[in-house]
């Protein structure tokens, strides 16, 4: 078993110095009115940077993108530690997931006797993506933790993805390590179907392997359309699993919702179910969405 979450565990805290998405989006930028309406937040990214443009002061791609990425980063860097992230770091877990970039589940780990044994950035492609990027921590006893970073880490700003241009580029190189042409320090990695099989053996190599090997439980991650990357990941294992049999896809993906209607059937429930992921809604009372994470991890027990 392994747990994915999201930015939502962060977003329990009273600490103002947690921001949302739009809110560190507005900040890249001088204009506080810039913010598209109804556009995936990867789009508003991109428009933001475009804004940063400045012909006259010969700015490059990588200049613009680079200040971006550090304002992000160093916004992130304080984020606090909570009640939840505690709850999760002592689950008798080895992997986890998340999309978020700082470092406030580290902290929780540090607190019950984690430390960081090895931290793994991977070759010359892992600058900007995260296909294998992750952190290893142990105790005194030898136990394990992994801490995935899907989508990039502040203490690496150019890896923070954000926008449509680097989630194309991160969506080919998952293809690739599904299809067995994805190279780690010029070895090429066994495919998927290689590794489900009778003869083969996931070798933790990358995230994208617990989506095939171990039971997810998505928690604080509301899985927004824009996350076209994962996305893709989820259409593309529910395929090889109902079309290729001989795939031999046994494994669990549960989705944790919170909503604020128990009679919610929305489109977004109907399309899991569909990918062959477990929809699990929890209710939220109010504005306080502790009370659903503890039921969330009391039920992963």
């Amino acid at each position: 078993m392994c747990i994915f979450f999201g930015n939502g565990i962060n977003r329990i805290n009273k600490n103002k110095s947690v921001k949302s998405w739009e809110e560190l989006l507005v900040s890249l930028t001088e204009s506080k009115n810039t913010l598209l309406d109804g556009v995936p937040n990867t789009l508003r990214y991109e428009h933001k940077i475009s804004l940063m443009y400045n012909k006259n002061n010969q700015n490059t791609e990588d200049t613009v993108e680079k200040e971006a990425k550090i304002k992000i980063a160093e916004a992130m860097k304080k984020y606090p530690k909570n009640k939840i992230y505690d709850m999760l770091a002592s689950l008798p877990v080895v992997d986890y997931m998340t999309t978020n970039y700082d470092s406030a589940f580290e902290k929780a780990l540090n607190d019950i006797g984690f430390d960081v044994s090895t931290s793994y950035s991977g070759d010359m492609s892992e600058k900007r993506f995260s296909i294998h990027r992750y952190k290893k921590f142990t105790d005194r006893k030898g136990n394990i933790k992994r801490l995935w970073y899907v989508h990039g880490i502040c203490e690496k700003p150019r890896s923070i993805m954000l926008g449509y241009d680097q989630y194309g580029g991160q969506l080919q190189k998952i293809g690739e390590y599904i299809n067995g042409k994805y190279k780690i320090n010029k070895t090429i990695i066994p495919g998927i179907k290689d590794k489900l099989s009778p003869r083969g053996n996931f070798d933790d190599s990358s995230w994208i392997e617990l989506f095939f090997n171990s039971d997810v439980h998505f928690i604080g991650f509301g899985l927004p359309y824009d996350e076209i990357d994962l996305w893709w990941l989820l259409c593309r294992r529910s395929r090889l699993k109902k079309y290729h049999p001989d795939y031999n896809i046994t494994n669990k993906i549960v989705f944790h919702d919170t909503i604020a209607n128990k009679t919610d059937t929305s489109a977004k429930k109907r399309l899991l179910e569909s990918l062959d992921v477990r929809y699990c809604p929890h209710l939220v009372l109010g504005k306080d969405y502790s009370p659903a994470y503890n039921e969330i991890i009391e039920e992963i027990k």
